[in-house]
């Protein structure tokens, strides 16, 4: 239950990390973790971060794009 627990928190931080300022190096960031470890995938932020700004939506996956592909 533990680690059911933890992932949870880590997906409610993730989930509030799309709605910050700072959003897309937050998303960069977690796209490169995730390539190697991390246990929660970056669509969690993609997709809110895509429907607050659909003009911005390559650009968002292009991030995501770029710092999976240096992660892994």
């Amino acid at each position: 239950m533990a680690f059911g627990n933890l992932t949870r928190k880590i997906y409610d931080t993730t989930l509030d990390l799309a709605s910050k300022k700072n959003a897309l190096a937050w998303l960069f960031a977690i796209s490169f973790i995730e390539s190697s470890f991390f246990p929660i995938p970056p669509d969690i932020m993609i997709i809110p971060m895509v429907l607050a700004t659909p003009k911005q939506a390559y650009k968002i996956a292009g991030v995501a794009l770029i710092a999976s592909v240096l992660g892994g």
